[in-house]
């Protein structure tokens, strides 16, 4: 047990204590998940570009009020829609943003990168395109191999 899962179940055993009217040293014996009081840093970071497939002004306008009215990543520059963000996105405000932007653009070529970062180590990627207003997602996992020397 960690230090800080130590702390926790000290503190659930005398909030249980004080529940239930004794203060004995009785161990307190239940299942805890410790898995789900570890919060994990990540980090991710979207980067790309979307080409919009048949501008028209009308779609060039929606797009150009969708972005304006929402708090976005991104920015329309002539028939291109660039997205660009680091930080903390634990809902995932980001991919629905992208999927409000895959209903009103409904096709795209380029994709968006998310790169998600952990402190376990290799990273998680994310590709995202728009294809028939619908948001495709694969995924893919960088392995390493062994460490070499560079000289």
């Amino acid at each position: 047990m960690s230090g800080v899962q130590r702390v926790l179940y000290e503190n659930l055993t005398l909030a249980y204590r004080k529940l239930r009217g004794t203060n004995r040293r009785r161990p307190l014996y239940c299942a805890l998940d410790f898995t789900r009081f570890e919060r994990k840093y990540e980090l991710y970071e979207y980067d790309g570009l979307l080409f919009i497939a048949r501008p028209t002004p009308e779609l060039t306008k929606s797009v150009q009020s969708f972005l304006a009215s929402s708090d976005a990543p991104g920015k329309l520059n002539g028939n291109t829609i660039e997205v660009n963000y680091s930080g903390r996105d634990a809902d995932r405000w980001v991919v629905s943003w992208l999927k409000q932007v895959a209903a009103i653009v409904t096709d795209a070529a380029g994709e968006v990168t998310c790169s998600i970062t952990t402190d376990d180590g290799d990273p998680l990627i994310e590709f995202f395109r728009i294809t028939d207003g619908k948001l495709v997602r694969p995924r893919g996992q960088i392995q390493r191999a062994g460490a070499e020397v560079v000289v």
